[in-house]
């Protein structure tokens, strides 16, 4: 069963295609996980604020994916690029309580916003 804690907007466009809310800032445990939802990709570029180590790839059973880091823009943002498209991701910081976070992932899936 996945952990990810995943919202897609119906439509995964303008800014921001949806949210996530990783259970950490390892990348190297959190990106295999994402990926068992978002499929295959070709490179992933994430905010070099949100994570703890920064690594240039991930390693995944059937190869590696090339990462890339942002440093100042697009913060708290990750950006997914699949063969021929794209998604960008709202990242949940961690630590974000989760009544918070849970109202987060549902605007970012285009469901109206609950009182917080």
């Amino acid at each position: 069963m996945s952990n990810v804690r995943l919202a897609l907007s119906p439509m995964h466009s303008g800014e921001s295609g949806g949210a996530w809310w990783p259970n950490s800032h390892q990348p190297g445990w959190e990106l295999p996980e994402i990926l068992t939802v978002l499929g295959r990709l070709r490179w992933v570029r994430l905010s070099w604020d949100d994570w703890s180590v920064h690594p240039s790839v991930i390693e995944l059973a059937d190869g590696e994916i090339p990462l890339g880091w942002n440093h100042g823009i697009l913060a708290h943002r990750a950006l997914f690029c699949r063969s021929s498209d794209y998604l960008m991701l709202t990242v949940i910081p961690p630590e974000t309580a989760p009544q918070r976070a849970r109202a987060l992932l549902a605007e970012a899936a285009g469901f109206p916003a609950a009182s917080r």
